[in-house]
Order: C-alpha cells, then structure tokens, then sequence
C-alpha cells in the first residue's frame, strides 16, 4: 500500500468564473458552451463533486470531455478518475473559484468554502515561504470566523479544531470548546464527538463524565463511528449510571461497523488507500484515458506526489480481465485519433 501524501494535487484553473447566482451560473454555462477552457473545466469540477450544483456525474463528464476534445490533459485524467471512481480529488483552486463572489456578498457556506481553500491557492516562493502560510492562514481564519459567525457549523468545527491543536492559531482549548459546542448545537455529529472527548479529559472545559455520556450519545446518533463504537462500549459494560445492555450494545457496534459514506479525496493516493473502493462506473473508459495521459507524459501537479499516470495505470489494470485491456487500448487509440 502507497503511503499518503498530504500535499494537494495542482489541477489548477484560472480564477474568474465566481458562481455568485443564477446569473453567474448561466453565464458560466454559457462560456462553456462556446469553448472557453476554464468555464468546461469548472463546470466538470462542480458537477463531479457536487460544489455549487447537484452532484451529476454524466454532466461532469460531457464538460471534462469537451475540455480534453481542446487537448487539455488535466480534464483526460479526471475523466479516468470519474470513470473509475465517481470523484475526482479536491481543487482547492476551482473552489475559491466557485464561491469567492458568494463569500463577499456574505452568503456562510461560500465563506467556509473559501476559508478552507485559502491555504491551498499559495504560488510557491522558497524566498518567503513561512510568510506565504501565515498570509494564507490569517486570511482563510477571517473568512472562517465570518462563517463561523453566521452559525455555519463546518466553519464552527474546523476553528474548534484550530484553536485545540494550536495550528495557524494560537492554542486555546477554552476557545475550541466554545467553538465545538456551536457546532454541537447544530448537530453536527464530530463536533458532538470532540466535545465528549474534551468533557472526558478535562480540555477547555471541566470533566463531566455525565455531560461527555450525553455528547457522545448525540453523536452516536448523528451517525459518528467512533462514536457508535464507544457508545456501544458505554452500553455493553453498563458505564455512567446506564444498565448494562448487550442487544442494543451490539446494534451500534454493527453501525459503526457499516462502511463510511464515500469523501472527498485531497490526493491522487489517497484514492488508491481507500479500502471501500466503489465499483468503477467503466474500466475500460477509465484505463484508456489513463492511457492517453500516460502516453502523452502528463505530469500530476505538485512536489512529493508519489503517484504517476503509469503507476496508476497499472493498478487500474490488476482489476481487468485480458478482453477489458484490449478493448480500452483500442479506446485510448482512437481518442489518440480523435483528440488534440
């Protein structure tokens, strides 16, 4: 198994097609259509992952096809990764992309949106690297504290996560509980689980075994696999004044247990460290846009990305029988045919 890698992939677009509405949408949609490169590719992008727009895979291929028939490569590989995969890894880029103009007219999501992608839209310069991060950092914290402020619960959570590990901040456990709890209030069930955590340990609040019972029951039932799993414990042993209770201990340890919806990936790698793979919606499709790629010398952007299009060619290929190999190169050789 690769080791991840934490370093994003650079499958970077030009800013400028900021989805501020309807309008902005339409308009986008309509570039597209008359062949501008950055809006097929932003378009792909959104549809893939669901940003902005209901996830739609079949539309997130047509745009990411009419981006490679221009002979972008960038827009072959995600059509490999959407045809094996369903999804296609973060572009922290294309989201700032997306939500920059719905953050500025206030809306929470889209400030979120951009505070997480801020730190990641950095133009490397060894000369003053140190000093890009805080930049960065400084600026994704005043867009998550605008959110965070409109009660957006994902802008809650992450700065409650800042403020209890010390990163970009300075660390205040007092702080991130505050932060947990404003999230927790809104049912979101990690924030529920750090609370249980921090009341169990006595981190930026005091220890309260009751209160961390209470908390991680909610998070249990918001769906939280550690949690499930630990309140399945809390209910076989018969801990913090409950009866002990093996059928309904056993109902949440068999819920934890369920496999995790699927996430957004940040890097190549991680797709192939994923131990619940989904079935590939086409193999064939896939491996010959790897092919294509691969043949052409694309190079996955970012330092220290261990993966390749040929390494990743060959894993896609364990999985396929003698027949599917021949007919993908025959597809990958007529895209060769057909595309720039």
């Amino acid at each position: 198994m690769l080791c991840k890698v934490i370093l994003l992939l650079g499958l970077m677009a030009p800013m400028g097609w900021a989805a501020a509405g309807p309008e902005a949408w339409a308009a986008r949609i309509k570039a597209g259509e008359q062949g501008n490169l950055t809006a097929q590719l932003s378009l792909g992008y959104a549809y893939a992952q669901g940003e902005v727009v209901t996830k739609d895979l079949p539309t997130a291929i047509k745009w990411y096809r009419a981006a490679a028939q221009q002979g972008d490569l960038s827009a072959g590989f995600n059509l490999g990764m959407l045809y094996r995969f369903g999804l296609v890894p973060l572009d922290y880029s294309i989201m700032a992309d997306l939500y920059r103009v719905a953050a500025q007219q206030g809306d929470a999501v889209a400030q979120f949106k951009l505070g997480v992608a801020y730190p990641f839209l950095l133009t490397l310069d060894l000369n003053n690297f140190v000093g890009q991060v805080e930049a960065a950092h400084a600026e994704a914290l005043v867009w998550l504290q605008k959110a965070a402020g409109q009660d957006q619960p994902d802008a809650q959570l992450l700065l409650g996560e800042w403020y209890a590990a010390g990163n970009y901040v300075e660390k205040d456990p007092v702080k991130a509980v505050q932060y947990f709890k404003q999230a927790a209030a809104r049912n979101n069930a990690e924030a529920q689980w750090r609370l249980a955590q921090a009341c169990l340990a006595g981190e930026g609040t005091l220890k309260n075994e009751a209160a961390a019972t209470q908390w991680m029951r909610l998070a249990a039932e918001g769906g939280h696999r550690k949690a499930q799993a630990w309140w399945g414990s809390i209910l076989f042993d018969g801990r913090a004044g409950l009866a002990a209770n093996e059928t309904e201990a056993k109902k949440w340890w068999r819920l934890a247990d369920e496999p995790a919806s699927p996430r957004p990936f940040r890097t190549v790698t991680e797709f192939f460290d994923w131990t619940d793979q989904p079935a590939p919606l086409d193999i064939v499709q896939a491996h010959a846009w790897f092919n294509l790629v691969a043949s052409k010398n694309y190079q996955i952007k970012g330092a220290g990305v261990l993966m390749t299009p040929q390494i990743i060619l060959g894993l896609v290929e364990e999985n396929m029988t003698d027949q599917e190999k021949r007919q993908a190169e025959a597809v990958a050789q007529r895209l060769a045919e057909e595309l720039p």
